[in-house]
């Protein structure tokens, strides 16, 4: 199928503001067509989750439309692959007369039994953390299926923020669209912030989100580019990050151009935001990172920080209060000293390899994040990784295995590693991290199954990753799904078989819609 690729305009235009507003080149009557199945699903049916789209197999056909495949593609590459997670975000009306609203406002009413969320957040991975990129390796898609004005409270974002640490206290570059029609799609940078808004018209309002994976990196721009200059755009970022934006602009080519401005290491630790991430585009001596990422070595930030738990509540929580630069089960953001060794490319991997040697889980996670962004797949950095995922941090190991998947070199080395994760069981990660259940192995197993997927290109061994991929079949959720279409992408006949088998011990009528038939 012909996919309608991006211009360089419009890739401008996401790097600037994170979002791009698409329409699904599909008939009126496929929209309405999801927007009733929505409605009875949601509304006579119990909670569907991650199997939403296997309920309503029309929502395949948003995904792949010309349109919106066009634009992932161009974003992510042609072997982006369809993250398992996905939700149906619904909002009801209020009883509430209208009232004025600010765009801005954070956290205004829901009406009862809405699933969307109206304070200004971040997204959190699923099932467990992974790290935000300021590069787009996780694409966020929000369908809205029927027409949404304003009243009925669309989706809100804040252009440019997917490269913030956390929302800011005073929202910035608030969007708001007056109309959302039927059949949009917003691309989104994962690491958005956005929020809902209060419903105040006379019926629910429903959205289908999706989350799309990069799988390798570029290598040279994949949608329709007609030059290579970074044209200033008029953003609606009201925080300007030229330097920023260059960088993410070189990366989607796969140029590895490198700052090449001196920087103030000092302006690191502003607490001013466009002060901080300018800072860190700039061009620094490796050393002197490496010693200020050092000095936040020794402070247990590779532990979670914990909401008091109330005598009802068997989950624990982060403690996000004041956005703590430490580990949890939301997303991990980096020390800005690790960006900015990110920045500097393949000439900042030998101070990274020489930080090993402090043996200390927090930076240790920065490092294995850092030599996977930084993409450099020498042997000494696939040593380093093979020492890392011997870790007896379950944080440590779960970095490791996303750099091995980033990188995208020859891995051999390293899948005995991932056959002893996959077979063995530790206790001390058993635990459930989050009020769904899931615990460390969960997440290591799934991410184990993304970087298999991710080294299949390579010259790395396929037949111990089909071995891999079929142990992650044993898992039930989102490991087995990413491993499914793992073995189809191997497309060898073993794999094929072994792809097919489970997904027909697990297919259902999904005609059933409703309370109307029983059987």
């Amino acid at each position: 199928m012909t996919v309608t690729r991006l211009t360089d305009d419009a890739v401008q235009r996401f790097v600037c503001d994170g979002y791009l507003m698409l329409h699904c080149d599909l008939p009126n009557e496929t929209h309405r067509e999801i927007d009733e199945r929505l409605r009875e699903v949601a509304e006579h049916e119990s909670w569907h989750g991650n199997n939403i789209v296997s309920r309503i197999p029309r929502l395949h056909d948003v995904v792949r439309c010309p349109v919106v495949k066009g634009a992932i593609s161009s974003l992510l590459g042609d072997d982006f692959l369809v993250h398992p997670h996905r939700a149906i975000h619904r909002s009801t009306p209020v009883e509430s007369e209208p009232m004025s609203l600010a765009d801005d406002v954070d956290a205004p009413p829901m009406g009862k039994g809405s699933t969307a969320g109206s304070a200004w957040h971040q997204d959190a991975q699923s099932p467990l953390a992974r790290a935000r990129h300021h590069v787009p390796r996780f694409l966020v898609g929000f369908y809205f299926p029927h027409d949404t004005p304003k009243q009925m409270g669309p989706t809100r974002l804040q252009a440019g923020s997917y490269l913030w640490p956390h929302p800011l206290s005073q929202p910035q570059g608030v969007i708001v669209p007056d109309v959302i029609a039927a059949g949009t799609f917003m691309l989104v940078h994962f690491d958005m912030v956005h929020a809902g808004l209060t419903n105040f018209s006379d019926q629910a309002r429903y959205m289908v989100k999706f989350v799309f994976s990069r799988m390798s990196n570029p290598v040279d721009p994949n949608w329709d580019s007609r030059g290579a200059s970074w044209l200033q755009q008029a953003p609606e970022a009201a925080i300007e990050l030229p330097d920023a934006w260059r960088h993410v602009w070189a990366w989607l080519r796969g140029d590895k151009a490198r700052p090449d401005v001196r920087g103030n290491a000092a302006d690191l630790s502003s607490n001013n935001p466009q002060i901080a991430l300018s800072a860190i585009y700039r061009r620094y001596d490796t050393d002197e990172l490496a010693r200020l990422l050092r000095s936040a070595g020794g402070q247990g930030r590779h532990e979670r920080k914990l909401m008091p738990r109330k005598k009802e509540q068997s989950a624990v929580r982060d403690d996000i209060r004041g956005y703590p630069r430490c580990w949890n089960e939301r997303a991990i953001v980096m020390e800005n000293a690790t960006y900015a060794l990110i920045a500097q490319g393949e000439r900042a991997v030998p101070a990274l390899l020489r930080l090993l040697g402090e043996h200390d889980p927090w930076l240790d996670v920065n490092i294995a994040f850092a030599l996977g962004e930084i993409g450099h797949g020498s042997s000494p950095v696939l040593s380093a990784l093979q020492q890392l995922l011997r870790s007896e941090y379950q944080q440590v190991v779960r970095q490791a295995i996303d750099a091995v998947a980033f990188i995208g070199a020859d891995a051999t080395l390293l899948l005995p590693e991932f056959d002893r994760l996959m077979r063995h069981t530790y206790p001390d990660w058993q635990a459930k991290e989050v009020g769904r259940g899931w615990c460390a192995t969960d997440q290591v197993r799934l991410n184990i199954a993304f970087a298999c997927v991710a080294l299949l290109p390579t010259a790395t061994d396929q037949s111990a990753l089909y071995r891999l991929l079929c142990l992650a079949l044993g898992d039930q959720g989102y490991a087995a799904q990413v491993a499914v279409e793992g073995l189809r992408r191997l497309g060898t006949e073993e794999a094929l078989s072994a792809a097919l088998g489970y997904a027909m011990d697990r297919s259902w009528d999904d005609t059933l819609l409703g309370s109307v038939r029983g059987f």
